[in-house]
């Protein structure tokens, strides 16, 4: 299985970086480089993960949206999924956005936030903690 953390992995450390990075280090000096690529790779995984959920949240909205506009054009005014009804613009359909913006608004750290809520992609996010791999 390939995990956020893997991912976060292969695209920080190169091949070979960690390793390079311990080589001539004392026993101490390793500990504390090993505790801060832990910490790197756990915040850049964590904001991967809160990243895809953005994501997947913004694209039901959209979908959501976009599925009652045709019905609507094919003279449906409503439709029923479940017990859940979704029509032009009511709570339901913007659920997705509504989720969205409850999970942004728990991160209390605003620079991670910031950086959630400006990615594109998954490379920026991987980028900014590229900066802070060197140690």
């Amino acid at each position: 299985m390939y995990s956020f953390r893997n991912y976060v992995i292969d695209n920080l450390y190169p091949d070979g970086y960690v390793r390079q990075l311990m080589k001539n280090k004392n026993k101490d000096e390793r500990k504390i480089i090993r505790k801060k690529i832990n910490s790197i790779i756990s915040e850049c995984s964590y904001a991967c993960f809160v990243f895809s959920l953005k994501q997947f949240f913004e694209e039901g909205t959209r979908a959501a949206k976009e599925a009652v506009r045709v019905l609507n054009g094919l003279g449906i005014e409503k439709i029923y999924i479940g017990k859940k009804e979704y029509s032009k613009d009511n709570q339901n359909v913007n659920e997705g956005k509504i989720l969205y913006e409850i999970m942004i608004n728990t991160i209390s750290d605003k620079q991670l936030k910031e950086l959630i809520i400006k990615a594109n992609y998954f490379s920026d996010i991987i980028k900014r903690y590229k900066n802070a791999v060197s140690i």
